[in-house]
C-alpha cells in the first residue's frame, strides 16, 4: 500500500507504525522520485531484499557480507558521498549504518533516509553510542564491540521479515 494524501504525515503519526503493509506515505503534491522508490519497493517483494551497508572498515564489511550471503542483495558505501549516490538509485529494505565515516557522521544521512526512504528499516551498527535524540529514527542500535554475529544476523533477519507481505 502506498498512501497518497494531503495529510500523509499526520495520518502516519496517528497510526504510529500500526498499519501493516504500507510502503510509504506521500504528501500532495507528490514527489515523483519518492513515488518511484515506493513503487520499486512494493514490486520487489518476491526478490531478495536490498540492503545498503554504509561502513568504511573492510573487515566489518566482509563479515557482514559472509553473514548475509545468499540472503540479500547487498550494496556497500564506505563514505557519505557513496551512500548518497546509492540512496538516489532506489530503495533499500534495510540500511546498516556506521556513525563514524571518513567524510563525516553517518547520522547526517538520517533526514535524507527519512524523507526519501521512509519504508527502509534502519540499523545503527557502530563502535560509537547513539545519542538518545536519534533513537526514535532507527529500528535497532547495535554496538560493534558487544554484538556477536548471531545477534547481528538475527536483528537483520527479523527486521527484513517485517517488510515481507503476509504469506511470504
Amino acid at each position: 500500500v502506498i498512501v497518497v494524501s494531503v495529510e500523509a504525515d499526520a495520518a502516519r503519526q496517528r497510526l504510529n507504525g500500526g498499519a501493516i503493509g504500507i510502503v510509504d506515505w506521500l504528501d500532495k503534491p507528490i514527489d515523483q522520485q519518492r513515488l518511484l522508490n515506493a513503487l520499486a519497493t512494493s514490486t520487489q517483494a518476491h526478490g531478495k531484499p536490498r540492503l545498503l551497508h554504509i561502513e568504511d572498515e573492510t573487515d566489518v564489511r566482509k563479515i557482514v557480507a559472509q553473514l548475509l550471503k545468499d540472503k540479500v542483495k547487498l550494496s556497500w558505501a564506505d563514505n557519505l558521498q557513496q551512500a548518497r549516490d546509492l540512496l538516489a538509485e532506489g530503495p533499500f529494505e534495510l540500511i546498516l549504518l556506521d556513525i563514524s565515516l571518513p567524510d563525516g557522521s553517518g547520522l547526517s544521512l538520517l533526514a535524507e533516509i527519512e524523507q526519501h526512504h521512509p519504508a527502509s528499516k534502519l540499523v545503527i551498527y557502530s563502535a560509537h553510542e547513539l545519542a538518545p535524540q536519534y533513537l526514535q529514527q532507527v529500528h535497532a542500535v547495535l554496538t560493534k564491540s558487544v554484538t556477536d554475529n548471531d545477534t547481528l544476523l538475527h536483528t537483520i533477519e527479523t527486521l527484513l521479515a517485517t517488510n515481507q507481505p503476509s504469506g511470504s
